[in-house]
């Protein structure tokens, strides 16, 4: 199978801006003292810590999620597909959450790059 320049440009500009990305990420796992852990997200923490509030509730195998950062009393009513599916998948692969949605946003950007390379052509 013979692979395109345009489609071996997009691989190793993908490769490369991957390794450039995961700089603060190796950083900041490799710095954190001993006894804590590095949540794995040098952006927006808060959001991410959400996210895998969620993925950690459908491993547990809730359907429906709970938003467990806030101090009012309330059930569980929120309905994440995305969530759920990759709690899921998390459950059943034994990665632990952290881990699978680093690989999955990885995944999800780079179906996203290639989705737009292939609008342009």
């Amino acid at each position: 199978m013979k692979i395109s320049r345009q489609w071996l440009f997009v691989i190793i500009w993908s490769a490369m801006i991957g390794l450039i990305a995961s700089i603060p990420y190796i950083y900041g796992y490799t710095i954190a003292p001993a006894g804590r852990l590095f949540m794995g997200d040098a952006r927006c923490f808060i959001d991410t810590n959400t996210y895998i509030a969620w993925m950690h509730q459908a491993l547990d195998g809730h359907l429906l999620f709970k938003d467990i950062y806030t101090s009012e009393p309330h059930s569980r009513i929120f309905f994440h597909p995305l969530f759920l599916v990759l709690g899921n998948i998390a459950r059943l692969t034994g990665l632990s959450v952290s881990c699978f949605f680093a690989i999955s946003s990885s995944a999800i950007s780079l179906k996203g790059t290639s989705s737009a390379v292939r609008r342009s052509s």
